[in-house]
């Protein structure tokens, strides 16, 4: 299927990137390969060309730099949505109190750098095919714990 078969009306991608992460801070805009995140997040879903329009939620001025830099647009996220206790679908249900025209999101996270077009074409052609939710797992077969 091609990209252009591939398009739907009133799909956003849509990229979360707080700037206040417990674990490592500003980890939106950390280097892989000499590139943020971020922007390899917004590579691959410009090369993809499935989606109305890319979108960065954030509340930090250096990611909003990036994300327009990058092509995306910038939505700024409401300080509740911003914190670590927030859940994804609060800052997703912010978005669309803003942004009532798209009907389908696509989040992507850009701590998942190796991303690729062809994962996004498979979701876009199973909604296409009339699921009303998909996602992307990975099955890994080893212990998040250590024995001890």
């Amino acid at each position: 299927m091609s990209s252009d078969s591939l398009k739907m009306s009133g799909v956003v991608a849509l990229v979360l990137a707080r700037a206040g992460s417990l674990g490592i801070p500003c980890k939106n805009l950390a280097l892989l390969k000499g590139q943020p995140l971020l922007q390899r997040s917004l590579n691959t879903l410009q090369e993809a060309n499935c989606f109305d329009s890319i979108w960065v939620s954030t509340d930090d001025d250096k990611i909003a730099s990036c994300a327009i830099q990058g092509g995306a647009h910038v939505h700024r996220r409401a300080s509740y949505t911003a914190t670590h206790e927030a859940s994804s679908i609060t800052a997703i249900q912010e978005f669309l109190q803003y942004h009532q025209e798209f009907t389908v999101v696509c989040l992507v996270q850009c701590t998942s750098p190796f991303l690729r077009v062809h994962y996004l074409h498979q979701g876009i052609s199973m909604m296409h095919n009339g699921y009303d939710s998909v996602f992307a797992v990975t099955r890994r077969h080893s212990l998040r714990w250590s024995e001890g």
